[in-house]
């Protein structure tokens, strides 16, 4: 599998992942602890981020709250967005931005997108251990392994 099928893999398994979770967190919202819902929508706003980043549009609000309707479809559109974005351009390509310290940091294409990837497990993880505080729900197997062998069991 070349590097540019293993990312498209990896964000098909990071929206798996999404779906998964929002199914347990969208209808238990006032149940689980704020935090919950706070690192549910951060994960997503972390995508619209870079996605934003990678097409020249405005930086956005990483930390905004999403209503846990809206968490579906917002995830299902950062999906479409990265595979078009994966698709028709170079992982090498170089992207430059306004860093947090003010500075311009240029990094690739496909540096971005293994960050967010990345990203978006170490959150997964904080949603794991929130649960099993909580004990509103169990923590999800969602492990990329289970994603690759979910339909094969």
């Amino acid at each position: 599998m070349n590097e540019k099928k293993r990312l498209l893999d990896f964000f098909e398994y990071n929206s798996w992942c999404n779906v998964e979770l929002i199914k347990v967190i969208a209808p238990k919202t006032h149940e689980f602890p704020k935090r919950v819902e706070e690192v549910m929508s951060h994960i997503l706003n972390s995508h619209i981020f870079w996605n934003n980043r990678c097409t020249g549009k405005p930086d956005n609000d990483r930390w905004i709250i999403h209503p846990p309707e809206d968490l579906l479809e917002i995830n299902e559109e950062n999906h479409i967005i990265t595979n078009s974005i994966l698709n028709s351009r170079d992982l090498s390509e170089e992207i430059s931005f306004k860093n947090s310290k003010g500075g311009i940091s240029t990094v690739t294409l496909g540096d971005i997108y293994y960050h967010l990837s990345n990203h978006g497990t170490y959150h997964r993880g904080q949603l794991a251990l929130l649960f099993r505080q909580s004990g509103v729900a169990e923590p999800l197997r969602t492990d990329y392994i289970y994603y690759k062998i979910k339909d094969k069991n």
